[in-house]
């Protein structure tokens, strides 16, 4: 299980998208302070499992690291923190993107 784990979280840190300009609605599960890069904050994410991260939020400004329980967001074009999910997840939060940006 151990190895599992270690291969998923490989594989996803090497293989993610990040979007700018959303802001997520849902409360954070967690926030990590003094963290040094988007990549770092998506490792976080992958390795927060009670309860999950499914998606993390990284503030380039503060190194701040914020975690989320889900996909809930809203288009926020003031926001230019790096928001980071599993490339298998991204095209899910794509989708949720073009539907709420072209209704």
């Amino acid at each position: 299980m151990h190895v599992l784990l270690i291969t998923y979280i490989a594989v996803c840190v090497l293989d993610f998208s990040v979007f700018t300009d959303i802001a997520m609605i849902n409360p954070p599960v967690s926030t990590v302070f003094k963290v040094v890069s988007d990549i770092v904050c998506a490792t976080i994410c992958l390795r927060q499992t009670e309860p999950e991260c499914m998606t993390a939020q990284f503030d380039q400004a503060t190194h701040i690291c914020t975690l989320f329980n889900g996909y809930k967001h809203t288009k926020d074009s003031s926001n230019g923190n790096k928001t980071a999910v599993c490339k298998w997840d991204a095209h899910f939060l794509q989708t949720i993107i073009d539907v709420n940006t072209h209704p």
